[in-house]
């Protein structure tokens, strides 16, 4: 064990990366799965257009879960999970 535990730790340290990387993917899945736009009807000219309620805050949470995706594209293990 000690001649392969620099190949150990190194497989242990892919294991957690690619853990992490999917538990990050399931949380955006869960996400995208379970959000809901509050939508409120706009009237202009005589014609109903559907506005997101709340808007800021998706906008921000995208923005956040973006930003995660960035990162999750610059770990080592991505490659993985490219598709």
């Amino acid at each position: 064990m000690l001649k392969k535990a620099k190949d150990i730790k190194e497989l242990a340290d892919k294991a957690q990366g690619e853990v992490t990387i999917r538990e990050a993917i399931n949380e955006l899945r869960n996400w995208c799965e379970s959000t809901e736009f509050l939508l409120s009807d706009y009237e202009s000219n005589g014609r109903t257009t559907p506005l997101i309620k709340e808007w800021k805050e998706v906008i921000t949470q995208v923005s956040d879960h973006q930003s995660l995706i960035a990162s999750l594209k610059e770990s080592r293990y991505y490659n993985s999970f490219a598709d």
